[in-house]
């Protein structure tokens, strides 16, 4: 059984990948954001709502660059670059629609309130807004508790002009005890968050599905070079599966693996992901700890469902010979599932365009398919493929474009 915050919490560790700078900021303002809901005595359905919200709060920056004029205390951006990129790839999946409006709305300035008459800002926005500038002016290299009484001073200043004066009373409050700073300072984060979830519904494959389409958004926009890629291993690897005679659920969690393999890659800095040359030795190297990252960020949904699409997702640069990386898994200990997206992602690599070179044409894919056989890739697998080369060339192109369509509407008219 997979649960609907257990999935979102594993997207929220992701997108903290993207500038390491920043650490564990979407989950320590989850956490500052449950307490504050906890004692302005919201429903807890409420709290739960307000919490993942807050955990998926910056997931429109999708650049490490952006960050660093996100995290001058006093920022104003109101509805913002990338809180309408995050408002809308949260409304691209039914799950999470019902917290894209809060997302919108998350660095509005409460005296700015009344320039929005066509609609009332979410009461989870401001707290989410206070709870993200307690966290950005916070020294986590110093003492937290020494720096208490100069982070109060800041937000009590700020009351009624950047902070619903509600909120910043119940703040005051909470920051009275120790421990709130304890458990900010001393990695407790993650535990103390699941005290303020009450709410947590199993997901069919179906949901699960569409969250997995949620992660390639945020995987794949960061560029245009990979804004296809994701999809296109997913749709490529559902259809292998089916030749290869795997079951209707196992097309699916094919699917999702497909849409998650790369997850590792937010880790990965965009001057390697878009460098125009070939890498260098020391860039190589970081590139091969994306499948890594992968693994663990999966590894941490407690479910077997996942532990089967972990090892599909993250195996996908092993090799049959066991050469590959970052485990060097040898080719009898691989399953099927993880054969299968070796070559989907190989195939569709190929005939992508990357900074340092134009899309393969199909005689140059098919010989480094074939050169490939037994050695990096499954031969079986290659086969198959090959031999319905056609039709899965149509499933790539259709996936191609659908996928560009999502970019265009995600990023238009900002």
């Amino acid at each position: 059984m997979m649960l609907y915050v257990d999935l979102l919490m594993a997207l929220s560790r992701s997108i903290d990948l993207v500038d390491p700078y920043i650490g564990s900021h979407n989950k320590r303002v989850a956490y500052i954001s449950g307490r504050l809901a906890h004692s302005l005595g919201l429903q807890s359905s409420d709290i739960t709502k307000i919490v993942v919200a807050a955990a998926l709060h910056d997931i429109g920056v999708l650049k490490e660059s952006e960050y660093k004029e996100l995290i001058d205390l006093r920022y104003k951006g109101g509805i913002d670059y990338h809180s309408i990129v995050g408002y809308r790839l949260l409304d691209t999946c039914e799950i999470t629609k019902g917290i894209a409006p809060i997302i919108k709305f998350h660095h509005v300035y409460y005296s700015d309130k009344n320039n929005y008459n066509e609609v009332e800002i979410p009461l989870a926005s401001e707290i989410i807004h206070l709870a993200d500038r307690v966290d950005v002016s916070i020294n986590y290299k110093q003492d937290l508790l020494s720096q208490k009484n100069s982070i109060c001073s800041m937000i009590q200043e700020h009351s009624g002009e950047q902070f619903n004066p509600e909120i910043v009373k119940c703040f005051l409050s909470l920051a009275e005890q120790e421990s709130f700073w304890f458990d900010l300072q001393f990695n407790k984060v993650e535990k103390k968050i699941k005290y303020y979830i009450f709410y947590n519904a199993p997901l069919t494959l179906e949901q699960i599905h569409s969250i997995a389409m949620l992660f390639t958004k945020i995987i794949d926009f960061r560029s245009r070079f990979t804004a296809t890629h994701s999809s296109s291993v997913a749709r490529i690897s559902r259809e292998l599966g089916r030749l290869c005679n795997m079951s209707e659920r196992e097309c699916n969690m094919l699917d999702i693996a497909g849409h998650m393999h790369d997850l590792g890659k937010l880790a990965i800095p965009l001057s390697i992901l878009e460098k125009p040359d070939k890498l260098t030795p020391d860039e190589w190297r970081i590139m091969k700890q994306h499948t890594y990252f992968t693994y663990q960020l999966i590894d941490e949904i407690e479910s077997p469902l996942f532990k089967v699409i972990n090892e599909w997702a993250s195996f996908h640069h092993e090799s049959i010979n066991g050469k590959g990386y970052p485990f060097k898994i040898s080719g009898n200990m691989l399953t099927i599932g993880s054969k299968i997206l070796a070559v989907a992602d190989m195939f569709t690599a190929l005939a992508e365009s990357r900074p340092y070179r134009t899309a393969l044409n199909d005689d140059e894919i098919i010989s480094i398919l074939q050169n490939a056989k037994d050695s990096a890739l499954d031969g079986k697998v290659v086969d198959t493929l090959l031999c319905n080369y056609d039709y899965l060339k149509q499933i790539r192109t259709e996936s191609f474009c659908n996928s560009l369509k999502d970019f265009s509407l995600l990023f238009d008219n900002i």
